[in-house]
């Protein structure tokens, strides 16, 4: 029953490491992913800012030139 028991205990472990192995890599994978849509984030808000930025400058103008 000793031997049993060892062998189950051996197999789960192994497992258990393959699993572990197998989140690991998709956590990474997933890492990257998140990664690139950081960057793409900060590129739509200065996009953003820059847009906004341009109409307050013309609305600015506008103002400006019917005073």
């Amino acid at each position: 029953m000793k031997e049993g028991f060892g062998a189950v205990r051996g197999e789960m472990k192994e497992e258990f490491q393959a699993v572990r192995g197998e989140m690991r890599a998709g956590f990474d994978k997933l890492e990257k992913r998140f990664q690139g849509m950081d960057q793409r984030l900060l590129e739509t808000y200065r996009m953003m800012f820059g847009f906004c930025g341009l109409m307050l400058a013309a609305l600015i103008g506008l103002l400006a030139t019917q005073l």
